[in-house]
């Protein structure tokens, strides 16, 4: 979802996070692409966490010994305690990200859990914290994603390579961005092209576009999509970038000419999961917000 500039104090933003089985996270610069420090609260914070991140720029964090359950805003280290979420495993939330319906003060704001698995996003769970019984209560849907496309990319159905698929909401329009991987496929990251559509909601079709209107779309696995003002944060307008924890690469698509870069990240840790970080608004204006405090020396 789109995202507006702010203070991120001890991050630059946005940033890639590296995030393992081990439950340790690594943050990346994006500029430098190196390692950076996160800051001794996110340090402590996301120590031995499961996280799943949001397209708003938050984490969805759960500690899997005692399932407290919190949304954390690593730019300026903001808390939300939620219920304890029970009844959907770590490796579930590892592959999956999340969604935001509201703002988190907001009533009967509920988490979209998308889950992966596929090379469409078909397979969600509402996540309603709210509940008065004190237990989040949790909604399964599966999205029939049927949706006619402008073009197939040159392939008969049968013939199309594989892609993978990912929804960015940018300036109230929905983008697809299809990545369509280089063949022969044999389960790798290694992008050919990328095509990019937006939804005519008026005729239930994607429909081609040629630029962003001088955003930049961050994805990466797990359906995990977001747009960022380019200019603001030092990205290049018009493209898709995309990281691969499989290969440690950053890719990034000129939409307007259809040109492509691929930059080597390799002081990158090899781990399971890479996602964005995002700089956000304010998300607690008007609603309960924790501050959490460093940790004492």
């Amino acid at each position: 979802m789109s995202c507006q500039q702010m203070a991120t104090p001890g991050l630059d933003l946005p940033c890639i996070a590296f995030h393992n089985y081990d439950r340790s996270t690594v943050m990346f610069s994006l500029s430098e692409h190196k390692r950076i420090a996160a800051g001794d609260t996110t340090d402590k914070v996301l120590n031995n966490k499961v996280i799943s991140p949001t397209a708003q720029g938050l984490l969805l964090v759960r500690d899997p010994d005692t399932m407290a359950t919190f949304l954390y805003n690593p730019a300026t280290s903001d808390k939300v305690r939620l219920p304890p979420l029970r009844g959907v495993d770590d490796d579930v939330l590892l592959h999956s990200h999340c969604l935001l319906s509201d703002k988190p003060s907001a009533p009967g704001c509920v988490v979209l859990l998308v889950e992966g698995g596929g090379d469409t996003a078909a397979d969600l769970r509402v996540i309603d914290f709210s509940s008065s019984s004190h237990e989040p209560v949790i909604t399964a849907i599966t999205i029939d994603d049927t949706v006619t496309n402008d073009s197939s990319n040159g392939h008969d159905d049968d013939e199309r390579p594989p892609c993978q698929t990912y929804l960015v909401e940018s300036d109230g329009e929905l983008y697809m961005v299809r990545l369509l991987v280089v063949l022969p496929f044999e389960n790798g990251d290694e992008i050919d092209r990328v095509g990019v559509h937006r939804m005519d909601f008026s005729n239930r079709r994607w429909r081609n576009v040629s630029d962003l209107g001088g955003r930049a779309f961050l994805v990466s696995r797990f359906y995990f999509g977001a747009s960022c003002s380019a200019g603001e944060h030092g990205l290049l307008p018009d493209r898709v970038y995309f990281v691969s924890a499989r290969n440690n690469t950053l890719q990034v698509f000129d939409v307007r000419d259809g040109s492509y870069e691929v930059q080597k990240l390799d002081k990158a840790p090899e781990v399971h999961k890479a996602f964005w970080l995002l700089p956000t608004a304010n998300p607690y204006k008007g609603g309960l917000r924790e501050s959490v405090s460093p940790p004492s020396r």
